[in-house]
């Protein structure tokens, strides 16, 4: 198929969704994005689609004859328990509709690795974190039944573009380069990873062409 004639919608225009977009765009392939505001400081080549990404029909419809969809956002845990499943239903409804591939972006902080280091086989959810691996949970449960073509990336969290709000964020590099001391939480002794968001984009948009890396 004609890259460019592949359309790509990305859910979010956070951080990773902004990334995603990046890399398509080198890729040369026909971008959408979804947000609530239908705003987003992209390129003209990428078209913004407003909606609320947690209402199916929005998703339906944003999702017309895609290729591949994207699922880069995050829910506001202020708007209630459930919503990220519901987000994740919509997605692959209307993934599946369109008969597109769906690649999650997912937190790798909502698992732990026990005594070794952290493999896909062997993450497990942190003690109270299974609310928050379900929506990676319902989307592989929903390619082995047949209904969708999936695949799961995940990342630690993100810094670089647009991740201002992020660990190493304004309180680390924004500080850093105005001349000021930067602001750790918690112990900066303990080993945490972080993930590069244009690292992390190129790796979604790589599983979303990849047949090996469906179901997994």
């Amino acid at each position: 198929m004609n890259a460019v004639a592949e359309l790509h919608v990305i859910i979010g225009s956070g951080a990773l969704g902004m990334g995603v977009g990046r890399e398509l765009l080198v890729r040369r392939k026909r971008v959408r994005m979804v947000n609530r505001s239908g705003i987003a400081d992209v390129p003209t080549r990428i078209y913004v689609f407003k909606g609320d990404v947690a209402d199916p029909a929005t998703l339906r419809e944003s999702c017309e004859e895609a290729t591949v969809v994207y699922h880069c956002a995050r829910p506001d845990s202020r708007e209630g328990d459930g919503r990220a499943e519901r987000l994740m239903a919509g997605a692959i409804e209307a993934a599946a509709r369109a008969g597109a591939r769906i690649v999650y972006g997912e937190c790798a902080t909502f698992y732990r690795a026990g005594a070794r280091p952290m493999t896909e086989e062997e993450a497990v959810p942190v003690a109270g974190g299974e609310a928050c691996t379900r929506p990676a949970a319902m989307l592989m449960e929903a390619h082995a039944a047949g209904g969708v073509r999936a695949a799961v990336g995940r990342g630690s969290d993100l810094f670089g573009p647009w991740a201002g709000a992020s660990l190493l964020g304004r309180q680390v590099f924004a500080r850093a380069v105005a001349g000021h001391a930067v602001q750790l939480p918690g112990n900066p002794e303990l080993a945490h990873t972080f993930t590069y968001v244009d690292d992390f984009a190129r790796a979604l948009v790589t599983l979303g062409e990849r047949d090996e890396a469906l179901g997994r």
